[in-house]
């Protein structure tokens, strides 16, 4: 596949940990991890429609990300890169670089849920660009948490300081494409500016409900990736 695209997924990963697990199976590879404090998690998949060539038989391998990323980093965005797991190395070859390391040991690492179930009741599709740019607004204001209210007909983002109350932030729109009940939820503006830039030019859909974790979904060059941050309770937001 091409370097940017592998660039992407690594870049979303290492944003959570050093180290994960692949997922390989004859379809696709795999791979969820959640940060140390429980706050967010993220799940990308890398179908076999999104590589030049794909094989692969089922197993899991321990894969140290830091690597990947330090590698990739010094790819050119359009090379091709070549990756493969044996029982014990990673291999990357672009053109005539070749370089692999150990794989690291799975069974040492973090479990992580093959899905959440939380109650969502409405999807709110903007571009990623937009979503982007709302996230930088929070911070400019200094806003510590961002608290999202969808009703029927309009989503509206609203700023939150620990120290001078609640002031509407004037960002407000009919980006609704699901809606089974008005939702209100409070997040990080910290977690999410860790993410908004990584989607600047996709269309990412957020869903979420009442006092629940969102989730935020796109696709990269038919890259599927979902990362779900949980909410702050009203105590805290």
């Amino acid at each position: 596949m091409e370097a940017r695209t592998l660039k992407h997924v690594v870049g979303l990963l290492k944003s959570v940990d050093d180290e994960g697990v692949f997922v390989i199976e004859p379809g696709r590879v795999t791979c969820g991890l959640v940060d140390g404090g429980n706050a967010c998690l993220i799940h990308v998949a890398i179908p076999a429609g999104a590589c030049d060539r794909f094989a692969a038989c089922e197993f899991r391998a321990g894969v140290d990300i830091g690597w990947l990323e330090r590698v990739l980093d010094v790819t050119a965005e359009m090379d091709g890169v070549e990756m493969r797991i044996d029982d014990t190395q990673m291999y990357l070859e672009v053109g005539q670089h070749h370089a692999s390391t150990a794989l690291v040991d799975a069974g040492m690492m973090k479990k992580v849920p093959d899905t959440i179930e939380t109650k969502q009741t409405v999807a709110v599709e903007m571009s990623g660009r937009f979503f982007a740019q709302t996230i930088r607004y929070l911070q400019a204001v200094k806003a510590d948490t961002v608290r999202i209210d969808a009703k029927r007909m309009e989503v509206a983002f609203v700023a939150v300081w620990e120290d001078k109350g609640l002031s509407k932030y004037a960002c407000k729109g009919d980006w609704l494409t699901r809606w089974e009940g008005d939702a209100r939820s409070a997040y990080s503006v910290q977690y999410l500016s860790e993410i908004a830039e990584h989607v600047v030019d996709k269309r990412v859909t957020l869903q979420f409900g009442v006092n629940t974790p969102i989730r935020i979904g796109w696709w990269r060059e038919g890259c599927e990736i979902e990362y779900m941050l949980a909410h702050k309770k009203d105590d805290e937001a």
